[in-house]
């Protein structure tokens, strides 16, 4: 039961980083699969890392 609660935690851990990893050049998969295979703190500081996506306003 410890485990399943565990897992469930550790994938919302993982999406919240991912979905930061939107605007950011590795993107949404990438900074999921990293966070999920690596560890939370490894795909965040992956994530931070990476260099923001510019965006052109007209």
């Amino acid at each position: 039961m410890e485990t399943i609660i565990f897992l469930a935690i550790n994938i919302g851990v993982c999406y919240l980083i991912a979905k930061s990893g939107e605007k950011r050049k590795i993107g949404f998969g990438w900074s999921f699969f990293i966070s999920l295979f690596l560890s939370p703190i490894v795909g965040g500081i992956i994530t931070l890392l990476s260099s923001k996506l510019e965006t052109n306003i007209l």
